[in-house]
């Protein structure tokens, strides 16, 4: 990792004092599990430019990969405040919130996630730098791929818990009709049309 570390920072020419070269960092950190490490470098990025969605989004993420629900939460709501139609903030805020039993406001994430829920690929500046110095999406624990069927799921489970079980039965099916190998929206919709055991619904991460 040392050695990954100092070719990164060499091929970016990292700049202490450039919030892209802390987000880089941040990422590799988290790659390697060093998730406290990545959070500071997240910070670091954030203290430089304030005005960035970007950065709180990936603080709000490397938060929820700890499952610090609360500071995600935080965060991921700056993110949107600065940009509102990216899809991954969105499902994570309703994800945090869904996780901190906050039901109202994981209901209006998830619904602002699922206007936005169009297949997007990532597409930033700070992506390219990443993917310019080599480091693989797909193998990269700071990325989540886009899950249909998952943020269907959790919506799902908002509107259980808000007693609104018919609607809730509904994106449990659609959630199915995306994958109809999602075991947990299966699980889901048994639930309620058998047992109405809403404390038991499955929450996908």
């Amino acid at each position: 990792m040392k050695k990954t570390l100092k070719s990164l920072l060499n091929d970016i020419g990292f700049n202490e004092n450039n919030a892209n070269s802390w987000v880089v960092l941040g990422h590799l950190y988290n790659k390697d599990k060093r998730h406290t490490d990545a959070i500071k470098c997240f910070l670091k990025a954030i203290e430089i430019n304030q005005n960035s969605s970007i950065n709180y989004k990936w603080l709000g993420m490397a938060y929820y990969t700890i499952e610090k629900y609360k500071e995600a939460s935080e965060n991921l709501l700056k993110s949107s405040l600065l940009l509102d139609s990216d899809f991954e903030t969105w499902r994570f805020l309703g994800n945090s919130y869904l996780l901190l039993k906050d039901y109202y406001n994981a209901f209006h994430s998830f619904e602002k996630g699922i206007d936005f829920n169009k297949g997007i690929e990532i597409n930033s500046n700070n992506d390219y730098i990443l993917k310019e110095s080599g480091i693989d999406f797909n193998d990269s624990s700071a990325i989540v791929v886009i899950n249909d069927s998952s943020i269907l799921n959790n919506y799902g489970v908002v509107l259980a818990n808000l007693n609104r079980i018919e609607e809730a039965k509904k994106y449990f099916e659609k959630a199915l009709e995306i994958n109809p190998n999602n075991e947990m929206a299966k699980d889901n919709l048994n639930n309620l049309n058998s047992y109405l055991d809403i404390e038991n619904l499955h929450i996908q991460k």
